[in-house]
């Protein structure tokens, strides 16, 4: 009995807040009216994630060691599997999503007005999840979906209620990852359109989502939604990372 094999790429999602320590300096349309929780969202930011990262094990040990984002959802290892005697495939990964930290920052002009008791960085809140395995009706691929759900810290999150008078809503990225017999794989990202985020095939940076480019319609409807504590809307456009990124090693045995 002859056994087929097909891996696909590892992908990755990264979310962060980028940081501003002056209010004048956050891009517009950021600073109208009702943006007070949008500034003080942005004073908690963190670093831009890197390019790139050379392998799974060095992404792990980042993840593992910093503490510098909101959220990171990644598949790797992703193998399709079948043989003459049963020709369903069958997909196995290593997949996971983690909700990242809230490093609680009131800056005013340039200045950490943090008290030094409540300084550093704060497990945010939230909750991962995977569906099932999919088959198409032809056996030819499997389709699988992972979500990551993240929100701030609840300390930061009461803080921002007593300045805003709004409960932060659960930001969110989604990760839907196809893959056939053919070899062929199809990647789609998503998420809210808070907070940026970075996607990665085979550790590489092939695109993201740049919350600073949000019109006022996403920020207002951000916060509105946060009212009663709902999951954030979602961006209208996901992104499809280009075939050509994709890396795919077949073989059968």
């Amino acid at each position: 009995m002859n056994t087929y094999r097909v891996k696909g790429p590892d992908a990755t999602a990264i979310g962060w807040i980028p940081y501003y320590d002056k209010w004048p300096d956050i891009p517009k349309p950021h600073l109208y009216r009702r943006s007070i929780a949008m500034r003080v969202l942005f004073n908690s930011g963190n670093s831009e994630p890197r390019e790139n990262f050379s392998d799974g094990d060095t992404f792990q040990a980042w993840v593992d060691s910093s503490k510098d984002y909101r959220g990171a959802l990644w598949m790797r290892d992703v193998t399709l599997e079948w043989s003459d005697e049963d020709v369903r495939p069958v997909l196995t990964y290593t997949g996971d999503g983690l909700v990242g930290y809230t490093p609680p920052r009131v800056i005013v002009r340039g200045t950490d007005l943090t008290p030094p008791l409540i300084r550093g960085y704060y497990d945010g809140r939230g909750a991962y999840s995977a569906s099932r395995p999919k088959p198409d009706p032809d056996w030819g691929g499997v389709e699988v979906t992972l979500q990551v759900k993240f929100k701030l810290s609840g300390l930061w999150e009461k803080f921002g209620y007593l300045m805003t008078r709004y409960w932060a809503p659960s930001a969110w990225m989604e990760l839907s990852y196809r893959i056939e017999k053919s070899g062929r794989v199809a990647l789609k990202f998503c998420g809210s359109s808070i907070p940026s985020q970075a996607y990665y095939v085979n550790w590489r940076r092939g695109g993201g989502h740049d919350m600073l480019h949000n019109v006022e319609r996403q920020i207002d409807s951000f916060i509105e939604q946060s009212e009663s504590c709902k999951i954030a809307p979602g961006r209208e456009e996901c992104f499809e990372p280009p075939e050509d990124l994709y890396v795919v090693e077949s073989g059968r045995q």
